[in-house]
């Protein structure tokens, strides 16, 4: 009898990778995978906010009752936060911590053990644009932030590893590898480097010299980790997107010290202004945490001053959610839940006019999105290079292919396109991109 195996995921690209390494191992172990019932579930959890976990319960509960005989496994951030919690749900068979996961790795089907950080995948199912981790851990201790004792201490997967890596996902048929880590930022920080650049900027220079992938992005990075050699890099290489993911959660000074940011507003201005003299259309995206203990009025004007200021093309708001275990959970002077959700909402609406803003820029010029295995509201859908989404009309045929377009008018989530004449889907090795990103 074939064993069926089923994988939720919650939270970031990490685990969606990490799911994908487990998923890997389990099919060689003789597992099918199901999306419906099965015999072994895994439940891969994140704990950034107080809803990760309430998500994470209630998941298990529901796939206990679809599943009576189902023995389930949880593993993940929660997983290591609340053990005690996670061990009672119902059909909870094993609990592994994201640093158990070669343990996980063994349940699932036999195989060498080794470190964690230096597993690879071979494709990325159900995604046309494919993650792969290149870090793991974070050396930061911000005070709102559970993750850095939830994780294992900081690691970073060797550069000919990440290499092999690409190039077995482009020929597996990916268009766009997305790198990302727990913190992107301190890749390299346990291993020597051989140009003097930064580890981060010559890993990304070996990709683009040594694979033939179309396009390749970064995910988060600290203000101060976007760099000259990487700007160079951003500026002069079309394959590499011209969008930064850079963290802010807060334009005012003292709730960036409560915080224990590294930065103040007025260096984190700075950053953003040679990022965009390096590269003047660059989009830049970020995270807004609101309703921070003893954030008043004044701290969260500061905030949207700073949002409208570095023309965020797109804004994650996070309503602040205590987590047991640090110092911003024992902080005085707490918001109120009700003024919370309100400025939360306000962040939101900023946000959205800055997107639109962004977006009708665009409107008129040219772009190269990678258009995704679905259709929304009918229409072709995907991502250029500045992470913006378009739609357009279109065969089923363009879909995993990467199409010049003109930008048009803004609609809902994006902008309408329509494909620039004579062109022809690109080819699926395609290196180099031409004209807009």
């Amino acid at each position: 009898m074939v064993r069926r195996i089923r994988f939720v995921t919650f939270g970031c690209k990490v685990n969606q990778y990490e799911t994908q390494v487990l998923r890997e191992r389990a099919r060689a172990g003789g597992y099918r995978e199901s999306d419906g019932e099965a015999e072994l579930i895994v439940v891969n959890t994140c704990t950034v906010t107080g809803r990760g976990g309430e998500k994470a319960r209630r998941a298990v509960r529901r796939l206990a009752r679809e599943n009576p005989g189902a023995r389930i496994l949880v593993t993940g951030c929660y997983a290591a936060s609340d053990r005690a919690t996670v061990r009672t749900l119902p059909r909870v068979a094993g609990v592994y911590g994201p640093a158990e996961r070669e343990d996980l790795l063994e349940r699932l089907g036999p195989g060498p053990r080794g470190a964690f950080i230096e597993r690879r995948v071979l494709g990325f199912r159900g995604h046309t644009r494919a993650f792969v981790k290149i870090q793991d851990g974070c050396p930061l201790r911000c005070s709102y932030c559970i993750i850095p004792a939830v994780r294992p201490r900081p690691a970073s997967k060797h550069p000919d590893t990440v290499v092999r890596e690409v190039r077995a996902l482009v020929e597996a048929g990916h268009r766009e590898v997305i790198l990302t880590g727990i913190h992107l930022g301190a890749y390299g920080g346990d291993r020597p480097v051989s140009r003097g650049e930064g580890a981060l900027a010559e890993l990304v220079r070996r990709i683009l010299d040594e694979t033939d992938l179309p396009r390749l992005r970064l995910s988060s990075l600290e203000v101060h980790e976007a760099d000259g050699p990487l700007l160079e890099l951003l500026a002069g290489r079309p394959r590499l997107a011209p969008h930064l993911h850079l963290p802010l959660q807060s334009g005012s000074p003292r709730i960036l010290r409560r915080m224990r940011r590294r930065y103040d507003p007025e260096e984190f201005r700075e950053r953003v202004g040679a990022i965009r003299k390096a590269i003047p259309d660059v989009a830049l995206s970020t995270d807004v945490i609101v309703g921070f203990p003893g954030e008043t009025e004044e701290d969260f004007a500061a905030t949207l001053r700073m949002m409208r200021e570095c023309r965020f093309m797109r804004t994650h708001v996070f309503p602040f959610s205590p987590r047991p275990g640090t110092p911003a959970a024992d902080l005085p002077r707490p918001v109120p839940g009700p003024e919370i959700r309100r400025r939360a909402a306000e962040c939101a609406r900023e946000g959205r006019v800055l997107a639109r803003a962004f977006a009708l820029g665009l409107a008129g010029r040219t772009a190269r999105p990678l258009l995704e295995s679905r259709r929304v509201r009918g229409f072709l859908t995907g991502l250029t290079g500045r992470y913006v989404r378009v739609f357009l009309e279109g065969p089923d045929a363009w879909m995993n292919r990467i199409l010049p377009v003109r930008l048009e008018a803004p609609v809902a989530g994006g902008l309408r396109a329509r494909p620039e004449p004579g062109s022809v889907p690109a080819p699926a090795a395609a290196g180099a991109a031409g004209g807009e990103r």
